[in-house]
């Protein structure tokens, strides 16, 4: 087991696990080794040349310039939030449509929301991408800015991928009776 995680490490595939060299005590369930299967960049088409990687503050600056650009970002999960959606001057129905939150990456020390970033994600595809995902997980989320109502840039989500599940939720699926 030591030889894969310094395999890992040394590659850069910490978020891959191969059930088969696990401690047999340790043994990955099916569910989870299908999450880790899940979370590598290459299944989800990540390395789309289409999406311009930036820093999430980045899209606050000046929105309006931003409209009808894609982009692509790592962050850390913060909520669901429904104060996004069903909003005249960027509409995007509740029937069709959840926000989320992801935390603000210029603040370490506490959970702060970037709420001046509306993300918005189909609620099917939601339902099938972010059904285990928990605050503090990190997440690769690829969208579209498609208006700047109120000053904020608003984005059609296209894609979320799970990176790293956070701290909390790992300790708690290492720990299942205790909860």
């Amino acid at each position: 087991m030591k030889k894969v995680v310094v395999l890992s490490l040394i590659l850069g595939l910490s978020s891959f696990t191969y059930a088969g060299f696990a401690h047999p005590a340790k043994q990955v369930s099916k569910a989870a080794s299908h999450i880790a299967v899940k979370t590598t960049t290459q299944d989800k088409g990540i390395l789309d040349p289409s999406y311009k990687s930036i820093d999430p503050l980045t899209l606050l600056q000046d929105p309006g310039k931003l409209i009808g650009e894609k982009f692509s970002f790592e962050a850390t999960f913060s909520s669901f939030n429904p104060y996004a959606v069903d909003y005249k001057g960027a509409m995007r129905s509740s029937k069709d449509y959840v926000a989320f939150l992801i935390q603000r990456p210029d603040v370490t020390s506490h959970d702060i929301p970037l709420s001046e970033l509306k993300l918005i994600y189909s609620r099917k595809k939601a339902e099938k991408d972010m059904m285990n995902v928990e605050t503090g997980d990190k997440l690769l989320i690829q969208g579209k800015v498609f208006s700047a109502a109120l000053g904020d840039s608003w984005m059609d989500v296209t894609d979320v991928t799970l990176v790293k599940k956070g701290p909390e939720h790992l300790a708690k699926d290492a720990h299942p009776d205790e909860d």
